[in-house]
């Protein structure tokens, strides 16, 4: 092996939400605190924000609310196993996410984050313009328990399907768009608990309500009572 001339060669760094990725996921406290010495991008990653969260207050924190923030995929999907007394996750127009497909896309990051969000209460994914039926069924379906749910100003083909040119419910599963038929789905599925949907400054119309209104929830009172229908509630009774 050749001689350096006695200068220290660097390794190419690697990227912030990787290393984040492997101090949570993989070093021992004792560990840890050696890689921070290691150089200045592993000291940041030492201070990134979803690595003290997860670090500290992991096991404690009840409510998560990251609208408009610049957290990585890598690093939400890393955070999110450590977060096991969640009740509250707010993902508010984080289109990043969404935008490309793939998050969630693997089952052992399901599996990680379904075991830590088994109590999670409301979810927030209002203002996501990329959410389709795809994604949505991956996260909702890691959240087996929620009450609350807003979907607030996303896109939602309530009876037609712009991208296939067909009605909405012709095609399972889209990965474009979030459908009316995959909404009902989860309403269905967990009926039993949830009593707040949030589907203000969407296009819902008044037939979309109708089927909705087949779905028989035990808490209809409080369900209809968030205000969210206001202008809708006769269709939505008739």
């Amino acid at each position: 092996m050749e001689e350096c001339d006695g200068e220290d060669t660097e390794t190419p760094d690697l990227p912030l939400e990787i290393l984040v990725y492997i101090l949570i996921r993989f070093l021992h406290t004792s560990e840890r605190k050696e890689a921070l010495l290691v150089s200045r991008s592993w000291y940041y990653a030492s201070q990134d924000l979803s690595f003290q969260v997860g670090l500290c207050l992991g096991s404690k924190l009840e409510s998560l609310s990251l609208p408009g923030s610049s957290i990585t995929e890598a690093s939400l999907l890393a955070l999110l196993p450590r977060l096991t007394s969640l009740r509250r996750l707010d993902l508010r127009g984080l289109d990043s996410f969404f935008m490309s497909g793939p998050f969630l896309s693997r089952e052992k990051h399901r599996q990680q984050v379904r075991s830590a969000l088994s109590g999670l209460e409301e979810l927030d994914l209002s203002d996501l313009r990329y959410l389709s039926d795809v994604t949505f069924n991956r996260l909702t379906g890691c959240a087996p328990r929620l009450r609350r749910l807003s979907l607030a100003g996303c896109h939602i083909a309530f009876e037609f399907d712009p991208y296939r040119g067909c009605p909405v419910g012709d095609v399972k599963d889209s990965s474009a768009l979030l459908s009316l038929r995959n909404v009902r789905r989860l309403l269905t599925e967990q009926k039993s608990s949830l009593v707040a949907l949030d589907l203000s400054r969407t296009s819902i119309t008044p037939e979309s309500l109708r089927t909705i209104a087949q779905v028989r929830f035990p808490s209809v009172p409080r369900y209809l009572h968030t205000g969210l229908f206001s202008d809708k509630i006769p269709a939505f009774c008739s």
